[in-house]
């Protein structure tokens, strides 16, 4: 008897809780239409590229973007300059998402040099915002050493971030 008792308790309280208005207001946010916005892809990074120190001129610089729009991705290629300068600009896009999907776009940055790629740059943008890569900051001009190490930097907003490149405020995971 005191079994049925909670059962039916346990019953009503569900059915209360579920009612028609309660669930509309949980399926609320799927069944908005999609709205077009413009998403930032890639923040521009500007950089010097070196190798063992000296500067790297007028080599290749490869960029593939990756983002929810876009599986297959894009390719651009940019070079340095005469002094190892290289300037990647800002990439951005628009296009329709469900407010249930995670926005995330991803950016790897290779340098060719004598037919060899050397990845010195991999980063997730889970905000869709200027500078969303490196926490919302704009880190200013790198150094990218490609004898150093590929290393992750500390992300925040869930980002991902690895490379060889350097600025003042990087926090290398250790």
């Amino acid at each position: 008897m005191r079994t049925t008792f909670i059962v039916t308790i346990i019953f009503l309280l569900v059915v209360a809780g579920c009612t028609e208005e309660s669930n509309e207001n949980m399926l609320k946010p799927m069944m908005n239409k999609p709205e077009e916005k413009t998403y930032v892809i890639a923040s521009p990074l500007e950089g010097k590229l070196l190798k063992d120190g000296i500067p790297l001129a007028n080599v290749k610089l490869k960029r593939k973007l990756t983002w929810n729009a876009n599986q297959e991705g894009v390719f651009q290629e940019y070079r340095s300059d005469s002094e190892g300068n290289f300037s990647l600009p800002l990439h951005q896009d628009s296009f329709k998402m469900s407010s249930i999907t995670e926005f995330v776009a991803q950016q790897k940055v290779w340098v060719i040099e004598d037919g060899e790629e050397d990845l010195i740059w991999l980063s997730t943008n889970r905000n869709g915002k200027l500078y969303g890569e490196t926490a919302d900051k704009n880190i200013g001009i790198v150094t990218c050493e490609l004898s150093n190490e590929f290393e992750r930097v500390f992300g925040e907003n869930q980002s991902l971030l690895g490379t060889k490149c350097r600025w003042k405020s990087i926090k290398l995971q250790e």
